[in-house]
């Protein structure tokens, strides 16, 4: 596959995650229905995990490609990295709802795994300190975020799996 194959493959992966299905990332990318499944298809025996045990696999030459979140500690001379896209975390909640007052806020959380590395990263960031422990744990990020619109808490995603219900007016962003 050339270089220029290779990001054509990433894009409709990329597509089909974020839009959920096939179908609508081959409208989004102006690609058959069959072009966007022959991309994902190349990408078969991809390993999903933590960057750290990902950058490890690709020095052991188990893997060719691995996109990752964090490069921290990663061996420079020994890898090509390249910038892929910055990913914009949000706050959210139902429409209607006060702003987030910060860590002392008890409302309940919603969350794709107890440990919550999104949240984490976000409440660092703005407050220097850990999120709240999650009331509801739903391993799909989807679904966090349809919880999250039935009223089940507030939670912390990308902005692109909220962005539908940003625009609809069946989420807000509380902070």
């Amino acid at each position: 596959m050339t270089h220029r194959a290779d990001l054509g493959t990433l894009r409709s992966f990329l597509a089909v995650y974020r839009s959920g299905g096939v179908a609508k990332a081959a409208d989004t990318l102006g690609l058959s229905q069959p072009a966007v499944s022959r991309h994902v298809k190349a990408l078969e025996h991809c390993r999903i995990g933590l960057s750290p045990e990902l950058t490890e696999a690709l020095l052991q030459d188990e893997l060719d490609l691995a996109v990752v979140t964090k490069i921290e500690g990663a061996p420079t001379r020994s890898l090509y990295l390249r910038h892929l896209c910055d990913e914009e975390f949000v706050l959210i909640g139902r429409p209607g709802e006060p702003s987030y007052g910060g860590p002392r806020d008890a409302r309940p959380f919603v969350g794709y795994s107890r440990a919550m590395p999104m949240a984490r990263r976000y409440f660092r960031s703005c407050w220097d300190t850990l999120p709240p422990e999650p009331a509801l744990t739903i391993a799909d990020m989807r679904a966090a975020v349809a919880a999250i619109r039935a009223g089940a808490g507030l939670g912390v995603v990308p902005r692109y799996l909220a962005q539908a219900g940003l625009d609809a007016g069946d989420l807000a962003i509380l902070h």
